[in-house]
């Protein structure tokens, strides 16, 4: 499992140097049309304040950065608590001396120490990928509840952070590999299609659907209407002040 830190590191890294290229390739466009430098500064400035094509491009690409080592460190930890407190995953680390490495690495969320677990057991703990069925991309889906050892997942090239970035750097599937036990203990990560009878929008009974895809209808709905309301400066600036509210009554 790759590193939280590092995929921080060099997820903030693209995006400097891609939002770098942006403003230069705009600038040297402008330029090379005749725009005054006066205007040119003027359409940069408004770019900024509005979330443009540019600097808005530069500020969800060093969000998208913030939020995937987030998910990364959420996962690792997740996963060496779980491998720690397997009888038999535990019986392993003591074996190869690094149970202490291990305790370390979970009491002090060291993603270094954690690095070293893991790929000291990479070929003798098996892995089960689980599809969260939330935005899940075409490749998880079939590998869902699938399970084999992480050095064997690495061998096939199948490892959810590098096959989320291969769909597009915004990828929001969230899809994982987990330890078996974990994924054994926990039937709602083996059978996340859980289905139940529920009333369409005409009132009739009996529409198998499952909880995931009506509330992520509903979901889907709601951010077609914020990109729609993102196209014009009024309905920007609605959709800021709406947020601010939200936050103020989350505080409150």
């Amino acid at each position: 499992m790759a590193r939280y830190d590092e995929i921080f590191q060099t997820l903030v890294e693209r995006a400097i140097s891609q939002g770098g290229i942006d403003v230069e390739t705009f600038m040297r466009r402008a330029i090379q049309s005749g725009m005054s430098e006066d205007v040119l500064m003027s359409l940069l400035e408004e770019d900024l304040l509005n979330d443009g094509p540019i600097f808005g491009k530069y500020v969800r690409s060093m969000v998208g950065a913030a939020r995937s080592s987030v998910m990364a460190a959420e996962r690792q930890g997740e996963t060496i608590s779980y491998l720690v407190s397997d009888p038999e995953v535990r019986e392993l680390l003591r074996d190869l001396d690094i149970e202490e490495v291990a305790e370390s690495a979970l009491a002090n969320a060291d993603p270094e120490l954690s690095e070293q677990v893991e790929a000291a057991i990479a070929g003798n703990v098996e892995y089960t990928w689980i599809a969260t069925l939330m935005k899940t991309c075409h490749v998880c889906l079939p590998l869902h509840g699938q399970t084999r050892s992480m050095l064997e997942w690495r061998e096939m090239g199948k490892t959810p952070d590098t096959i989320h970035q291969l769909q597009g750097w915004d990828s929001t599937c969230k899809c994982r590999l987990v330890p078996v036990s974990m994924a054994e203990s926990q039937s709602e990560l083996q059978q996340p299609l859980y289905r139940e009878k529920l009333e369409t929008a005409t009132g009739l009974k009996g529409s198998k659907k499952t909880r995931r895809r009506v509330s992520q209808t509903n979901l889907d709905k709601s951010e077609e209407a914020v990109n729609e309301a993102m196209k014009t400066s009024e309905g920007r600036r609605t959709v800021r002040i709406m947020g601010q509210a939200n936050r103020e009554t989350n505080d409150g």
